[in-house]
């Protein structure tokens, strides 16, 4: 072996030099792989989860867009629309309907519509995991809780209720790297029911 070594040494060293390199690329490889592992890992360990609830019963309701996923859930626009032919402008329907039902209430000196609306201000925002945004909420109240119930609380909730059943909304979502992105929608009452006891409300 030493014989043969002394007497090629110009190819022992060539091929040193070659195991050498080999080794060198087989350690780029695996730095490669371990690095897009650690990426991977990385993204899925701050992957949001977005989805659109809705929940309502005679007096109040809510359209809720939670992050039910593991990171934040930057919101990349929120648009609406009507979910069918009988109007051209659902949201100009809506607030009508929420106005005239407020007025009609007012009048009366029997109730309020409580009306919260969050949604136009969502563009850029980063919801944390477990948070609930009230795209749209409201609650039909009375003045006096023990008069007797007015039929018009109930026909002012049932309008409201049907107006915002013709609402489409469109929101698209993206995670922190921009990589992950969903599109959610709210198409009136075809959308998610569902209860919001682990998430915080905003």
């Amino acid at each position: 072996m030493l014989e043969f070594i002394s007497g090629n040494e110009t190819a022992v060293t060539s091929m040193t030099a070659l195991a050498a390199i080999v080794l060198s690329f087989i350690s780029i490889l695996l730095a490669a792989q371990t690095a897009r592992a650690q990426q991977r890992h990385n993204r899925l360990s701050v992957k949001p989860f977005g989805k659109i609830y809705h929940r309502w019963n005679e007096r109040e309701g809510r359209i809720i867009l939670a992050n039910s996923g593991l990171g934040p859930m930057i919101i990349d626009g929120v648009k609406t629309a009507s979910a069918s032919a009988r109007n051209g402008d659902a949201l100009k329907v809506l607030m009508q309907t929420v106005d005239d039902g407020n007025r009609q209430l007012r009048a009366e000196r029997i109730g309020a519509v409580d009306w919260h609306e969050g949604h136009a201000q969502l563009d850029g925002y980063a919801a944390p995991p477990n948070e609930a945004i009230r795209l749209f909420a409201w609650k039909v109240r009375a003045t006096d809780d023990e008069e007797p119930v007015s039929p018009l609380l109930e026909e002012v909730h049932n309008a409201i209720t049907v107006a915002i059943a013709d609402l489409r909304i469109d929101v698209a979502v993206k995670d922190v790297y921009g990589g992950s992105r969903q599109k959610l929608v709210f198409d009136g009452p075809n959308s998610r029911l569902g209860e919001f006891s682990q998430l915080i409300e905003r």
